[in-house]
């Protein structure tokens, strides 16, 4: 079969994750992906692909074809996955994709998609008060400072489920989260994971909308890396 081009923040599908779901059930591999590494990411990447192929012809799980190295090569490189920094290759652990804090201090492992300042979105310019990361569904978002998570939750609204963290005079926030691991109250240390990424609220796809807040005033995150 003719694998797609991949593209980079490619669109969580609610549904997808369901089917995936259904196949992981009858034994398909769906690949080291997502937040329990059995492939459930919502994403249609080519290990997915593979296995509804060979189930729509009836191919039983243990004989399923494996997919094309190439293709699983250009998804993970599309997606933005390191498979040196991220695990990808070998299956992450139960809180999601991502081994260990980055070494350079910031929350995510991953490339900068749409960086803090004015920009434009759907043919508008706006202020974009964040630094955004185009990481898959379920990577770990480590606490980029010790500090206490004031608030967290789900504002059904254009945040999503959200995470905020205050720590050394810096208000952190973390928006299109798709779970909370440090509740509202908690006491991290820096390298703590604290969320996991996802694509819920306003979101063009799987990405980390990181924030940095000093006296109310947002600054560029990427100016107070430790």
């Amino acid at each position: 079969m003719r694998f797609k081009e991949f593209n980079l923040r490619e669109a969580y599908d609610p549904q997808l994750a369901k089917k995936q779901e259904e196949l992981v059930k009858l034994g398909y591999d769906l690949g080291p992906y997502g937040p329990k590494g059995d492939g459930v990411d919502g994403i249609m990447g080519p290990y997915t692909q593979a296995a509804i192929d060979a189930h729509s012809k009836g191919i039983k799980p243990e004989d399923a074809p494996k997919p094309n190295p190439t293709a699983v090569t250009a998804f993970n490189k599309a997606q933005g996955i390191n498979p040196n920094s991220t695990g990808i290759g070998i299956k992450p652990d139960s809180k999601g994709i991502g081994i260990k804090p980055p070494a350079s201090g910031l929350p995510v492992d991953g490339p900068v998609s749409s960086p803090f300042g004015y920009r434009t979105s759907v043919g508008k310019g706006h202020s974009h008060l964040g630094t955004d990361f185009a990481v898959p569904v379920g990577t770990k978002v480590f606490a980029p400072v010790d500090g206490v998570v004031s608030r967290a939750g789900d504002k059904n609204g254009a945040e999503g489920v959200y995470v905020v963290l205050d720590g050394d005079g810096v208000t952190h926030k973390f928006f299109h989260l798709s779970k909370i691991i440090a509740d509202q109250g908690t006491k991290v240390k820096k390298g703590d994971v604290i969320a996991l990424t996802g694509n819920t609220g306003y979101s063009t796809g799987p990405h980390l909308h990181w924030e940095t807040h000093i006296a109310g005033q947002a600054v560029d995150p990427m100016k107070n890396i430790a």
